[in-house]
């Protein structure tokens, strides 16, 4: 079945009438031949620019390129005139809830000032970063958002190098020679999660990470033992367990942290079973503790407290809902793409830190809901 969609154009000063069906690639040539003039006079037409073009010609080119279903070639174009208002931002997984928030908060800002995005979603691997990266330089992109990533591969470097606008966001014990940092104390946020489950009575607390290979996940866990010293409470580094060192180990490409929860709770309950309370590093890793949990006969919170961090979707409405450190994801990502931008259209020295969080970015909080609870008796 062949369809044609009416369609309101006028308002984009382009004529009304049912989409063309494209059989090839129409260029400028094409529509030159097909309206009498020279391709020069379509291409000043059909990129805005200011030389002399009749009004008659004009409004000719534009139905001609309308109904030969023209598409501008704006790679190229940018490739030319080397001015591609295009932002690349870096994000560990696109699956993780935390980083498709982030994500639209940037686009949004983007759009509002005449900017388009390019995302990578590398899952850590530094290879493909440094490829993906390469390609946003041919593409004289102005400016990348690096999100909670460790390594300033060559490309990065040479980007950095050129010039090249980069904002970091990490944790405080790292950051970028060369490019705007902005930092957020992981530390402390682990600090409200265990000073919550301290509050309540918890001290024998376990914290399950995945693979530690990023700082933030390492100021996690420092930020878990500062608060046990704080409070007199031995650190037990039994209780600390890392995904991959002391269970299991990513075999599929497709593996979800929701799976690890899984097998953290086996070898919690053959470990150390009398913890009282479990830190997840994010709220995909609690809902699957917490599932796993209720799988083997146990309840949360009743038998276990559970938390984790992010505030995902999902916390609100799962089955016991899930006490966690939450950030206003949306707006974290409009502030990072406010800062760049500013930063690309005022340029203003690197820094070797930016600004505090709390006078950048929303500050941190903690949400108490069902998963956490006074310890077991």
């Amino acid at each position: 079945m062949v369809c044609s969609l009416e369609i309101d154009c006028q308002h984009q000063g382009v004529p009304s009438g049912p989409v063309k069906k494209r059989t090839h690639n129409t260029t400028i040539y094409d529509i030159a031949n097909r309206v009498g003039v020279s391709p020069s006079t379509v291409s000043r037409v059909l990129s805005g620019a200011s030389h002399s073009v009749s009004a008659q010609v004009r409004d000719r080119v534009q139905k001609a390129a309308w109904d030969m279903n023209y598409i501008p070639n704006a790679q190229a174009r940018y490739l030319k005139t080397r001015n591609n208002p295009s932002i690349g931002i870096l994000v560990p997984s696109i699956e993780n809830p935390f980083y498709p928030s982030i994500v639209c908060g940037a686009a949004d800002i983007a759009a509002e000032r005449g900017y388009f995005i390019y995302l990578i979603n590398c899952n850590r691997d530094y290879v493909r970063i440094d490829q993906q990266v390469q390609s946003l330089l041919e593409l004289n992109v102005k400016g990348i958002i690096s999100v909670y990533l460790d390594t300033l591969t060559p490309s990065l470097k040479n980007f950095v190098v050129r010039g090249g606008k980069l904002v970091s966001l990490s944790g405080y014990s790292f950051y970028f020679d060369g490019a705007y940092n902005l930092q957020t104390d992981k530390t402390e946020e682990a600090k409200i999660a265990m000073r919550h489950l301290l509050g309540l009575g918890h001290r024998r607390i376990a914290i399950f990470m995945d693979e530690m290979n990023c700082n933030v996940r390492f100021d996690k866990v420092e930020g878990y033992r500062q608060t046990l010293q704080e409070a007199g409470i031995p650190v037990r580094e039994e209780y600390i367990y890392v995904y991959g060192r002391d269970c299991g180990e990513r075999d599929s490409l497709d593996w979800k942290d929701v799976e690890e929860g899984d097998t953290f709770v086996d070898r919690l309950l053959e470990r150390t079973p009398e913890v009282t309370a479990i830190l997840c590093m994010n709220d995909i890793i609690a809902l699957g503790v917490c599932a796993a949990l209720r799988a083997r006969g146990y309840r949360v919170p009743e038998d276990y407290s559970v938390m984790g961090f992010d505030n995902a979707f999902f916390s609100n409405y799962c089955n016991p809902t899930i006490t966690t450190v939450a950030l206003e994801r949306c707006k974290w990502g409009r502030a990072l793409m406010e800062y760049l931008l500013d930063v690309i259209e005022n340029p203003a020295p690197p820094l070797p830190s930016g600004p505090a969080p709390g006078t950048l970015l929303p500050p941190v909080y903690l949400i108490e809901r069902e998963s956490t609870g006074a310890p077991r008796a």
